[in-house]
């Protein structure tokens, strides 16, 4: 049990606990109003932390840290846990001299610390998160409390530090994903130790207490009850428009770091260095107690219905009463899309301003949280681009025109089963701007795009950039036009890819931006789902769902190459799996329909897809164990990930127990009705243990290349010094490069993949008769395609319109051209030497019977000609040897 002195104080007759600073606190986790206590860890046993809840990160492991991590370093005693950093000395297990791997190029281990984390074993996604720690505030060392995002790679899977020290400060941070992959974009908090020591000056004696709120709007994180820092949530999105801190869950990680690229000289501290954790507890909002909703200002809220409990006005749609407290964002009711709208009548003034706010839950990303009444063509439209399945505020303002008036109200729109909650609308005096779209996303087919630029109390004209291959219809637009909206049409040239950077609208009001993507007519050969194995991690974190993975029956994940369940393994070129013929090696998805989890249940992988863009998906699947004579696979694309949707694409085969651990391939070309998230799924008839392996979706037609060359030989003389070549090809992605043999020369040496693919291709090849060969070939690459085009030549005849010219000699001493015209009377002659591709590289007069060049040549072979001004001419390839 934990122990601490209790220091009694006397207030008004009442005897009041303080707890000791110094020692762990032996109460019990408080009650907290409109909370329950979802887990916690009091550290109150002796040895080592709970396996049931933690695992223990091992080696060296981020940020070039000096420690070896190992379990050894971490224990519970006297009522909290111990991380302990110590200075000891071995060999690293994993060393090889040269390595460029930090990990690796260290020959020896010199300190030692632990980490640990819940991942796999306990996540959680909003509540307060509260931990007591007493942390070693000195130069070398690194200690934190913090969460990672249970699937995706850092840091699109978002990090929260809720506590971390060095550089003598304490920070308070969170990350997420950039443009630049493995680069985070930071939201920071850094107050001195100063500042707490100013305070107290014993303060890194005793235990604090950081507490993290986290909810879909915001993180705020608090040092003994001060606010550290706040971060909204709508401002961390991913690149891809993804958010970490609203679409994932997140587990907790311990650790004592030392030294690294920010820890300080790991040298400095006198070990050992204890980092001290009191306890860990995780509260989330009961939903039987229902804090309830409150919106900014009760009385002045304009909108009839702010929680949605009445009914949907008649003609905008029908709404759902929703008692399923777990789909409600706050309150007791939420309005839900049964079948195109949902709306709250609101009259609106002509010339007032107003604010609508509202938590929104949508099914796709063509969700609109708008506004009308304003008049004919007039609606104001607020689209909802991001975070499909997760609750989100929308909050803006807007201009009523000179035509509005009753009749109208909020609407929101989106696909059957969006939700609507805790709907807000004040009349607003203040001076705002408003964009109607956070994010333009342009296709191959979609090259024109419409948004609204609105504003209020804006001084002078507002001005508008855009990136390169953006145009845009305006560059300004008056403070007179934004008061009433003003439309603006943004074109894609498609002529770049535009990768995030934004268009942006400056104002005396500030900067708003809005972010572009677009691609080039050329598609990304990324595989959208190149993330569906873990990318080959084991251990701890490779579990499927931690890939992205879903399932709707009752699933058991496992780390790769367990034995049981739904897990990964790698499979090697001795293993079961057979592909074509052959042994097949690569990592597989071992899906199971038996047991518990009942056939016709789906497994599914979420990817993102456009309207207007043209994808290909391929893979492997087969039949492993279990189930009776035959089965059948099902493969689709789907809308939802139970595959309740209409698919997109969908693939069925019948498998037979006879081809057991045999590889079956698929692959297809498909498009999507709307730009959304879809699923790729699985499922079976029979209750088997199955496996798919080598899963992608690439943007673009990518079937099987199709490259055909004609003719497959050719024969070159002198009457046949030229010859065409015709090429044709489907689905050919790399341009084609050529090369020829010596003495041929090509009239296209590349083809372009888009010439290919749009036609037949013709080009000639011509020889120079220098020399005779067979069995030589012309070459055609185009990435891994090669064709090859057999050649024969035959040296053209020598002329004989002379007889001298049978007396000429010619050869190469060491690099210099000696000629030997011998008893010729066709004076004077004509020296040219080219290379056997052709290029002349030298040209010499011979007026008597010998010569020799005035410069030597480079080793190879040239090929000499020699002619009159009769008309004689001879032909003779001379090699010229190293010297």
């Amino acid at each position: 049990m934990k122990k601490a002195l209790f220091f009694l104080f006397l207030l008004a007759g009442t005897a009041v606990a303080q707890i000791d600073p110094y020692l762990p606190d032996p109460n019990p986790p408080a009650v907290l109003p409109g909370y329950k206590l979802v887990w916690s860890d009091e550290f109150n046993a002796t040895g080592k932390p709970s396996s049931a809840d933690w695992s223990y990160e091992t080696g060296f492991v981020r940020n070039e840290e000096h420690q070896w991590y190992q379990s050894d370093n971490a224990s519970m005693a006297n009522g909290s846990l111990r991380l302990t950093g110590r200075r000891e000395t071995f060999k690293n297990p994993n060393y090889e001299a040269g390595s460029s791997d930090w990990k690796k190029n260290r020959e020896y281990v010199n300190y030692t610390s632990a980490s640990i984390h819940t991942r796999g074993k306990k996540s959680f996604r909003y509540g307060r998160f509260e931990i007591r720690a007493k942390i070693p505030a000195v130069t070398g060392a690194w200690p934190a409390i913090w969460t990672l995002g249970d699937w995706g790679e850092w840091p699109t899977n978002g990090e929260i530090d809720i506590m971390e020290y060095y550089g003598d400060g304490i920070l308070a941070n969170a990350a997420w994903g950039s443009a630049t992959r493995w680069q985070g974009v930071w939201d920071s908090s850094k107050k001195p130790m100063s500042h707490f020591k100013g305070k107290d000056p014993d303060w890194a004696n005793k235990y604090h207490i950081w507490v993290m709120d986290w909810t879909p709007e915001f993180i705020k994180i608090y040092l003994d009850g001060e606010l550290l820092n706040t971060i909204e949530t709508a401002k961390t999105l991913n690149n891809d428009g993804s958010n970490p801190f609203t679409s994932r869950n997140h587990h907790i990680l311990l650790n004592l770091a030392l030294g690294g690229v920010n820890g300080g000289d790991p040298s400095k501290p006198a070990y050992p260095i204890t980092y001290y954790v009191d306890y860990v507890r995780v509260y989330q909002p009961d939903a039987a107690f229902s804090i309830g909703f409150a919106p900014l200002d009760a009385q002045a809220n304009l909108a009839p219905d702010p929680e949605c409990n009445a009914a949907s006005p008649a003609g905008e749609g029908t709404r759902l009463r929703n008692r399923n407290p777990l789909r409600v964002f706050s309150g007791s009711y939420c309005g839900e899309v049964q079948d195109g709208t949902y709306a709250q009548l609101i009259d609106w003034t002509p010339g007032l301003s107003y604010r609508v706010r509202a938590m929104v839950n949508v099914k796709d990303t063509g969700a609109v949280l708008g506004v009308n009444g304003l008049g004919a063509n007039a609606d104001f439209i607020h689209r909802i681009e991001f975070q499909p399945g997760a609750w989100q505020q929308v909050d803006f303002e807007f201009q009523a025109p000179a035509t509005a008036g009753a009749g109208g109200g909020v609407f929101f729109k989106g696909a059957s089963g969006s939700l609507i909650d805790n709907v807000e609308v004040y009349q607003n005096t203040k001076s705002f701007q408003h964009i109607s779209h956070s994010m333009l996303s342009f296709t191959n087919s979609t090259r024109e795009l419409v948004f609204r630029v609105t504003a209020r109390g804006q001084s002078g004209n507002l001005l508008l950039t855009a990136p390169a291959g953006i145009t845009l219809s305006r560059q300004s637009v008056t403070a007179e036009e934004a008061l009433a909206g003003a439309y603006v049409t943004a074109r894609y040239d498609a002529s770049t890819p535009v990768n995030g950077q934004p268009v942006r609208i400056l104002s005396t009001l500030g900067t708003h931006e809005i972010t572009v993507y677009a691609r080039a007519d050329r598609e990304s050969s990324a595989n959208l789902i190149g993330y569906w194995d873990a990318q080959g991690s084991t251990g701890a974190g490779s579990e499927p769902d931690k890939a992205g993975w879903l399932a709707n029956g009752s699933v058991v994940w496992r780390q790769a190459n367990a034995t049981a369940d739904v897990r990964f393994t790698d499979q090697t070129s001795t293993g079961s799996y057979v592909f074509n013929g052959e042994k097949w090696s690569g990592r597989v998805l071992h899906l199971r329909w038996d047991g518990s989890l009942a056939p016709e249940k789906y497994f599914a992988y979420p990817v993102d897809l456009y309207k207007g863009r043209y994808y290909t998906v391929g893979g492997l699947y087969a039949w492993q164990a279990n189930g009776g004579e035959y089965s059948v696979y099902s493969i689709g694309i789907n809308p939802a990930s139970d595959n309740s949707g209409t698919s997109v694409f969908s693939h069925h085969a019948t498998l037979w127990k006879q081809d057991k651990f045999k590889l079956f391939d698929f692959r297809r070309v498909f498009t999507v009705p709307e730009d959304g998230r879809y699923f790729l799924t699985f499922t079976n008839t029979s209750a088997i243990m199955g496996g798919v392996a080598g899963l992608e979706i690439r943007e673009g037609i990518r079937l099987p290349a199709e490259l055909t060359v004609l003719p497959l030989s050719l024969l070159f003389n002198e009457s046949n010094k030229t010859r065409t070549i015709a090429i044709t090809g489907k689905y050919i992605h790399d341009d084609i490069s050529l090369t020829a043999p010596a003495g041929i020369t090509l009239s296209r040496p590349v083809v372009t993949s888009d010439d290919i693919n749009s036609g037949v291709v013709t080009l000639t090849a011509s020889f120079d008769g220098s020399r005779s060969f067979t069995n030589e070939s012309i070459e055609l690459v185009s990435g891994d395609i090669r064709r090859s085009i057999s050649v024969t030549a035959t040296e053209f005849p020598t002329s004989v319109a002379a007889p001298w010219l049978h007396d000429v000699k010619a050869a190469f001493d060491r690099g210099v051209l000696q000629v030997a015209a011998g008893n010729a009377g066709d004076r004077p002659l004509t020296l040219e030497l080219f290379t056997l591709q052709g290029n002349l590289i030298f040209n010499e007069k011979l007026d008597g019977m010998l010569f020799r060049s005035p410069r030597s040549f480079e080793p190879g072979a040239y090929l000499l000609r020699i002619s009159s001004e009769k008309g004689s001419v001879v032909r003779k390839v001379l090699n010229s040897s190293a010297y």
